[in-house]
């Protein structure tokens, strides 16, 4: 779901485009997204960062020693942006986590694993 809210949010857009080289905070990322909430930006860039989707590095702030993250775009963010008109597994991924489409498979996959387990 998270990645679902990155890429309906264009995060990963605005960070590839921003980022020719240059590492952005997510405040700075959320004002090119016109979000209300760096701290919700930051949350979300954090977990992307946890399974390599975007990078992460971490310095100290020199005005009240608080912890100041930046964030860069790993190569698989090339698959889960706009890319010029040559294609991207955005939507699909959207798709694929998608609520409606996973119900399917949880009212029919659901009942077939109880039963295997019950045994």
């Amino acid at each position: 779901m998270v990645l679902s809210a990155a890429i309906q949010l264009a995060l990963l857009d605005a960070l590839r485009a921003a980022a020719a080289g240059n590492a952005l905070t997510a405040d700075e990322l959320a004002g090119k997204i016109q979000a209300m909430d760096g701290v919700a930006v930051d949350r979300i860039l954090r977990f992307l960062a946890s399974f390599d989707v975007v990078k992460c590095s971490a310095e100290t702030s020199p005005d009240n020693g608080a912890v100041l993250r930046r964030y860069t775009p790993a190569p698989v963010c090339r698959w889960l942006t706009r890319n010029n008109g040559e294609g991207s597994l955005a939507p699909f991924s959207v798709f694929m986590i998608d609520e409606d489409h996973l119900l399917t498979w949880y009212i029919h996959i659901l009942p077939i694993t109880t039963a295997s387990l019950s045994r």
